[in-house]
């Protein structure tokens, strides 16, 4: 009951929205990754749209909770999802698990529960790869660890936060050689969402232009067959070289539409990082994401008045 009342409420804030929707309440939360050195205006303009999430990162390197950050987000009727990096050095997990960081978890949890309002946190992402310091069975992390980690953060939270934060579990698009998801994922008690990250490299270094199907179908399968969570695209992008950018764009977003139906928010990551992932790379890709993103099926800014506690999936 408790449940249905909050996605009542939520609904209700929705459909109360103050910020430039179109008059469309939109199925699939649009969010995006916008390069700190531009100013998300140049991106929502060039989208001629703005985003109802804003995807940012922070690493434990003692940086507070930005509850400026997250505030002006929600004056601008976005929610904020942060990227939180455990970066550590070796045995990453272990130091975790040890509760010397404790106070700095607890920090974040009770800043959360101070500032009263609803945000995403996705918590050491990727970690079924071998790049980051929080990776299964790399940089002397042991099997099983992960999960213990995630579930000791939770239950800091869970302690301090008064259920403000909503938890995306968030691995990398599976691969030969990853870690098996059913391995690393901390148990439906314990997530809120789910996701997935993966870019269509194109055809530099070796790799192959792949389609939007091809990036994502198999995790998606794999995902859904573990838990019925609503997922998440966390990042999300393409290159220019070997193939359309633009087409590739507007089949993406259709394909969410159309054939992902679990899949309930998108982040576009719109940087010039490995590759020019941004929008604005070519006239062709700007034009095409502007297209897709404004049919009227992605949410915008109206979420300045989302009442507090999780956060869940919205409903045209």
């Amino acid at each position: 009951k408790q449940y249905l009342l909050l996605v009542l409420l939520q609904q209700i804030a929705w459909q109360g929205r103050g910020g430039g929707g179109g008059g469309v309440l939109g199925q699939v939360l649009y969010g995006a990754f916008i390069d700190t050195n531009s100013p998300a205006s140049n991106f929502e303009a060039d989208a001629r749209r703005k985003v109802s999430v804003e995807l940012s990162y922070v690493d434990w390197d003692g940086n507070a909770l930005n509850i400026t950050y997250l505030e002006h987000n929600r004056q601008n009727g976005k929610m904020s999802m942060i990227t939180w990096q455990p970066s550590l050095g070796a045995n990453t997990l272990s130091q975790i698990l040890s509760g010397s960081l404790d106070y700095y978890i607890i920090s974040w949890a009770t800043s959360a529960n101070s500032w009263g309002k609803p945000w995403f946190l996705r918590f050491a992402h990727e970690m079924n790869g071998n790049w980051y310091d929080w990776s299964e069975n790399h940089n002397g992390n042991q099997p099983g660890q992960y999960v213990l980690a995630w579930v000791h953060v939770w239950n800091i939270f869970n302690k301090y936060a008064n259920n403000q934060v909503t938890f995306v579990w968030c691995p990398n698009v599976i691969f030969t050689g990853t870690a098996a998801l059913s391995e690393v994922y901390p148990g439906d008690k314990y997530v809120d969402w789910i996701g997935m990250d993966g870019y269509n490299w194109g055809t530099e270094g070796g790799n192959e232009w792949s389609s939007f199907s091809a990036v994502f179908s198999d995790t998606y399968a794999q995902l859904s067959s573990l838990t019925s969570k609503p997922m998440w695209i966390g990042e999300m992008a393409s290159s220019e070289t070997g193939g359309d950018k633009g087409a590739w764009i507007s089949d993406a977003y259709s394909q969410i539409l159309n054939n992902f139906k679990h899949i309930k928010g998108v982040n576009w990551f719109n940087i010039n990082k490995e590759q020019p992932w941004y929008i604005e790379s070519s006239a062709s890709a700007s034009s095409s994401f502007a297209s897709v993103i404004n049919n009227g099926m992605f949410t915008t800014n109206y979420y300045q008045n989302l009442p507090k506690g999780k956060i869940y999936p919205p409903t045209s």
